[in-house]
């Protein structure tokens, strides 16, 4: 009866707070959530996209003097999205 008693006490432990992680495991998922900026590639990509947006205006001007279907609003969002598109396949491409 001792001895189930002792076993009993040994088994139990009330400090314990939830799983342990292994260091080596806790350090892989906080370097998946790291995030670094190079702000000189992010400042550069927005003005590129700043740059297709100038160069669509003139085109876009024309096309809704002329009354075509995309105009003002809708040709300079079509140039900086597919500029946009194009520098996170470079980006992406560049860095494997």
């Amino acid at each position: 009866m001792v001895a189930a008693r002792e076993l009993s006490d040994t088994v139990v432990d009330k400090s314990f707070s939830g799983p342990v992680v292994s260091p080596s495991r806790n350090q892989a998922v906080n370097s998946v959530w790291e995030f670094s900026f190079d702000w000189n590639v992010v400042f550069g990509h927005l003005v590129d996209l700043v740059l297709a947006y100038l160069l669509a205006i003139p085109i876009a001007w024309d096309r809704e003097t002329k009354a075509r279907t995309a105009g003002l609003r809708t040709f300079p969002l079509v140039a900086v999205a597919a500029c946009a598109y194009m520098l996170i396949g470079y980006q992406v491409l560049s860095s494997t």
